[in-house]
């Protein structure tokens, strides 16, 4: 692909013109990328789109190329620590040619065209597969095309190979050199190992080029000032330029020029999008970065919808001279994965230290003890808490911490109580991530059962939890309930498994809640001794909807009916594995048009409330990448209705082998017409959980379920009940099977 700039220069045109170019461009591409690529002609068409951005995050999922496998000369993985998915791209000849020229004009407009000795600070280890390498490996390689020869600075232990280095000076001691690193090795192991050495390395005819993410160095307090003065003592370097880029769309980087800009070259451009609706954010403001670029042409990667946070300062204006849009990041979105060459290498490296655990609450070794179930004192303390938390007004910010301490009231914990029995001893809970308070309601019922308890808490912070966890903390200081203090604990850590396996063998029972994935990595971990698992793995969650009920209803009573069903899905982001995703709607010998009103309706109010839900940039860039994903993989999906990014509803003209194949968050619905209920019983295989109805006998359709004999479904209830917790979860009685019979 030429391009039509090639002699005034990649930086010299003025950003109309330019729009004009990539636009035509960019439409050529997403039409080559419609005929060869079946899944992304599926997307534009679900989208109703002609070139949509492609969230980064669906490379992980699958492997998309608009080539045969035949043409596919390199696969570029992303960088991602351990336990994250990493993109794979696929690269042919003419795209890999096309990047490497590209990266080559881009950084020869700030070095020059000639080419220079190169210092790679990194070891030769990185680069072992040519053909199946790391971001990190093709960032080292795409940038040695600039290099008329090239040192490695770094040893097989990530130390400064003094003795290399040397050698390598002196054989070019009067000519300039290229330096290139990734921003946290360059800091760690160059760096900070020299200061410690106490060596200096003259590089001061050196030009550094560093990427690959700041937020590692944030953490640790390193600013781009504190970068170049701590760099300038130990080698002299006095010119430095950071880069922003991207393994979807390798070569098209964007280089930060002498006055802290990032600029868009005339193979690229930027975006930045406000959350709620992925609106143009408008200059200085800041919003979810989104790419374009010309150079990928053997995968769909030309729109890239990032997870970064950046905002446009200007364009055609910058004060280097550099035509076209200017930038800066302002890092990841919060609560997205660590992506970019240089913090995962330091992630990876801080893995044990940023895992120890924190003690929230209670102690760090509780005694396993066990106690009688329901006994007097256990039922003050959660009728205490359950009176502290409904009458702070910090709660009522949380409808889940709230239900919880409405949960606790004394009278659901005498219809719960269970006596003769005591427990088993020391329970070690593992609460899922997503559910911020899902571990109190975990703990409570082992907690009744009579046992000492140790739990997990989700390692990411989150205000719910650590609410829950100052009540609970406040309580134990109670004199009459510091026994209860040393017989319960409440950590935070990581993915930690040698943490995961001592709590382990200190317990007698571990109740482990989560993701598939998860629970089998944790059932993994070598044990000195046998632990009794009580497992919650993933399920998924459908609603039966009667539109002829719904018509009968007034205009207040629709209303109320459909926040029930809001209560149900968005106040737990959707994320629990009781909230509907998929919707039956039964046609009650409605015409057609008729059943199509009442569902419009319906969505049309459901939007509405969805207008006070908080949409995080971080959650409308996941439940973006959820709908790209379903009409990535599946057919049969009509066009997707969108309420801005609140809203997202999708016909299903053909259902896949699995209902939670099509899965969603936040407000992300799939829907198909029935004729009767019975017709759902085909699909009620063991990971259906819950089904929540609207206009239906929640009795009458559980009992039809039963005599069918269907393996899934283990509640029916009614809207605004789906996430009730009950003791009897997944058709598991936790009162008996955290207990025994007290003898």
């Amino acid at each position: 692909m030429k391009n039509d700039s090639k002699e005034e220069g990649v930086f010299a045109l003025p950003q109309d013109v330019k729009k004009r170019m990539m636009d035509e461009k960019l439409h050529e591409l997403s039409e080559y990328h419609r005929r060869n690529c079946p899944p992304y002609e599926r997307l534009c068409r679900g989208m109703g789109e002609d070139m949509p951005f492609l969230p980064a995050g669906v490379f992980k999922e699958m492997e998309l190329k608009s080539v045969s496998d035949e043409e596919v000369v390199k696969v570029i993985t992303s960088s991602g620590t351990s336990g994250q998915k990493t993109s794979r791209i696929c690269l042919d000849g003419e795209t890999a040619s096309l990047q490497q020229q590209a990266l080559c004009r881009i950084t020869g407009d700030f070095l020059g065209s000639r080419r220079r000795p190169m210092l790679i600070i990194d070891s030769p280890d990185v680069l072992r597969d040519r053909r199946g390498f790391s971001a990190r490996g093709a960032g080292i390689l795409g940038f040695a095309m600039l290099a008329s020869s090239r040192c490695y600075a770094l040893d097989r232990d990530m130390k400064p190979d003094l003795e290399q280095i040397d050698g390598f000076l002196k054989e070019h001691e009067k000519e300039d050199l290229l330096i290139f690193g990734f921003t946290y090795i360059v800091w760690k192991h160059f760096c900070m190992e020299l200061k410690r050495q106490g060596k200096y390395v003259d590089l001061s005819r050196g030009y550094l080029i560093h990427g690959g993410g700041w937020k590692a160095m944030s953490r640790q307090a390193v600013s781009k000032e504190v970068f170049a003065r701590e760099l300038k003592q130990v080698c002299g370097i006095r010119h430095i330029s950071d880069y922003y880029g991207m393994a979807e769309q390798t070569g098209s980087i964007f280089m930060e020029c002498e006055y802290g800009h990032l600029h868009a070259s005339c193979y690229s451009d930027v975006w930045t999008l406000r959350p709620e609706d992925f609106s143009r954010c408008g200059p200085g403001e800041p919003g979810i970065l989104a790419l374009s670029a010309l150079l990928p042409k053997s995968y769909p990667g030309h729109r890239i919808l990032t997870e970064d946070e950046g905002c446009i300062l200007g364009w055609d204006n910058c004060p280097c001279g550099r035509k076209g849009v200017y930038f800066n990041v302002k890092g990841r979105l919060p609560g997205a994965e660590i992506r970019g060459c240089s913090d995962t290498a330091a992630a990876g490296e801080n893995r044990q230290d940023t895992d120890a655990p924190a003690l929230l609450a209670g102690t760090s070794a509780p005694d396993k003890t066990p106690g009688k179930s329901f006994e007097p004192k256990r039922m003050d303390f959660l009728s205490e808490l359950s009176g502290r938390i409904c009458k702070d007004p910090a709660a009522r910010n949380y409808p889940e911490v709230y239900g919880f301490g409405f949960w606790c009231r004394r009278s659901n914990l005498e219809f719960m109580k269970k006596e003769g029995r005591r427990g088993k001893g020391l329970v070690f809970h593992i609460a899922p991530g997503n559910m911020p308070v899902m571990f109190a309601y975990s703990w409570a019922v082992s907690f009744l059962a009579g046992n000492g308890n140790l739990v997990r808490l989700p390692g990411k912070e989150a205000p719910e939890t650590d609410l829950l966890c100052r009540y609970l903390e406040e309580l134990f200081e109670k004199p009459e309930y510091r026994d209860l203090k040393e017989s319960n604990g409440f950590v935070r850590y990581g993915h930690w498994d040698r943490q995961t396996a001592a709590y382990s063998e200190m317990s007698n029972v571990r109740i482990l809640w989560g993701g598939d994935e998860t629970i089998r990595r944790i059932q993994k971990i070598t044990l000195k001794k046998a632990v009794e698992d009580i497992v919650f793995p993933d399920k998924y969650s459908i609603g039966v909807i009667s539109p002829a009920y719904l018509s009968k209803l007034n205009k207040d009573e629709f209303s109320q009916m459909v926040h029930r069903f809001y209560n149900d899905t968005y106040s737990a982001d959707q994320n629990a594995c009781s909230s509907p995703k998929f919707i039956f709607w039964l046609e009650d010998c409605l015409e057609e048009g008729q059943l199509e009103a009442v569902k419009q309706r319906w969505w049309q109010e459901l939007a509405f409330l969805a207008e006070s839900y908080g949409m995080p940039a971080r959650a409308a860039v996941l439940k973006y990448q959820k709908l790209c994903m379903a009409y990535l993989e599946h057919r049969g999906l009509e066009p997707v209705q969108r309420w801005k990014n609140l809203l997202y509803v999708t016909e299903c003209r053909e259902l896949p082998e699995h209902l939670w194949e099509l899965d969603g968050l936040c407000g992300m619905f799939f829907q198909k017409s029935i004729g009767d209920p019975e017709e759902i019983f085909p699909w009620l295989e063991e990971k259906i959980q819950t089904v929540t109805v609207v206009g239906t006998d929640p009795g009458i359709l559980e009992r039809k379920i039963r005599r069918a004999g269907v393996p899934g479904v283990d509640r029916v209830v009614e809207a605004g009940q789906a996430l009730l917790f009950d003791p009897v979860w997944d058709r598991k009685d936790l009162r008996e099977i955290l207990s025994e019979v007290d003898l």
